[in-house]
């Protein structure tokens, strides 16, 4: 089976014994440097940069609707109640493109029973962008904060995902109890492979 691991740009293929597709993704952000003028960037801004650019060019019509109206509940939420820190506002466009880099991943690689689990989703990134480009497979999202667990449960109804799931627990917790049958496994920022493998 395959690991498929983001870095930065770069996607690398190798070979494991597990089953799922295991997909971690570690963004290296100094490939991604504004001045620190931009670390408040306005939504105009960040939704231009974050759609007009890269991967998202690759979208139809749709999933680039569902994605400016992810970014813009995000941003809205955001002055409520903090899931995504402000001062890295400069830094959204490219985990969105990589985000959207892995939901069409997903989309090349999917089989007509294929299902997505996200491990530490936080602010959706990327589970919810997945979940835009493939919004005809579950999607599982686990977060151990809730506040963020509640974001994603409203973004999920708000963007009419009905196979997005999202569920607040301890992932290591979870992983002792539960079982969820996926094909891909994501892990953003998560921990490091050699941890995740073995959750």
């Amino acid at each position: 089976e395959m690991v498929c691991e983001l870095q930065g740009t770069e996607l690398q293929l190798s070979y494991v014994r597990s089953s799922p597709l295991l997909v971690h993704y570690q963004p290296r952000t100094a490939l991604y440097r504004h001045p620190a003028s931009l670390c408040c960037m306005q939504t105009d801004e960040i939704l231009a940069r974050s759609l007009n650019d890269g991967p998202s060019l690759l979208l139809d019509d749709d999933a680039r609707s569902r994605v400016a109206a992810y970014l813009e509940l995000l941003l809205n939420y955001n002055e409520r109640t903090n899931i995504y820190s402000k001062n890295a506002y400069r830094h959204l466009p490219f985990h969105v493109h990589d985000s959207i880099s892995l939901g069409l991943v997903v989309s090349e690689l999917k089989k007509e029973d294929s299902a997505v689990l996200d491990l530490g989703s936080g602010s959706g990134l990327p589970s919810l962008l997945i979940a835009c480009v493939n919004p005809e497979i579950p999607v599982h999202a686990l977060e151990s904060k809730s506040r963020k667990t509640r974001f994603l449960q409203r973004a999920g109804r708000e963007l009419q995902l009905p196979l997005y799931t999202s569920t607040a627990c301890n992932i290591v917790e979870f992983a002792r109890s539960s079982y969820v049958d996926a094909d891909f496994v994501t892990a953003k920022a998560f921990k490091p492979l050699s941890e995740v493998s073995p959750i």
